[in-house]
């Protein structure tokens, strides 16, 4: 589904055309004027799928896409566009947390691996763009040590992430969006007291 554009347009809900693959723990992202539907679990397995669809030709249809290179199949990551190009990290195999980050080029239809050191693997963790910094910020999220606190960023210049302790309380599944110069947080699931 779609939410309509605030007035003095028609506030509204429009349905879309569904997902060749119906996934959860997935994640979407524009880039290039289209919608990348990328990753997730079927309910019976961790999925590589990638698909495609841009609302704003007049056609919501989805397209399975074949790119080049190798997508690590994963769920509950983190996952952001830069300069035309997708980035995904972290998440889960369904066996175990992925520590691997990987970038799609959609001119090229092509994965290809980010070669980064110093990230700690996590999953159910929002990643976004600083707009001051143009670093890729993660959020908490579930780790070995189960909920964290850590601040993690990514300098796409150095390939290099480094983090800190930052959100308290520790969470998982939090929410994170930019605004002008800045990056807001809000709510996630603590263990302790449940959704905040």
């Amino acid at each position: 589904i779609a939410v309509e554009p605030p007035a003095p347009y028609v506030i509204g809900w429009t349905p879309l055309a569904p997902l060749n693959v119906a996934r959860y723990a997935h994640e979407l992202v524009p880039a290039g004027g289209s919608l990348f539907a990328l990753g997730g679990d079927t309910g019976a397995g961790v999925i590589a799928s990638l698909e495609k669809s841009r609302p704003s030709s007049g056609s919501n249809a989805w397209a399975l896409l074949a790119p080049t290179g190798t997508f690590t199949a994963r769920r509950s990551f983190g996952a952001l566009e830069r300069n035309g190009e997708i980035y995904a990290a972290g998440g889960s195999d369904g066996g175990g947390r992925v520590d691997t980050m990987q970038k799609f080029a959609p001119a090229a239809t092509a994965w290809t691996d980010v070669a980064a050191s110093g990230f700690t693997s996590m999953e159910q963790f929002p990643l976004r763009v600083d707009p001051a910094t143009k670093y890729f910020v993660g959020f908490g999220g579930a780790g070995s040590g189960g909920r964290s606190t850590l601040l993690q960023l990514f300098d796409p210049g150095a390939s290099v992430w480094a983090s800190a302790p930052w959100i308290v309380p520790a969470r998982r599944n939090a929410g994170a969006a930019p605004s002008e110069l800045s990056l807001f947080v809000f709510g996630g699931d603590d263990s302790s007291t449940g959704p905040s």
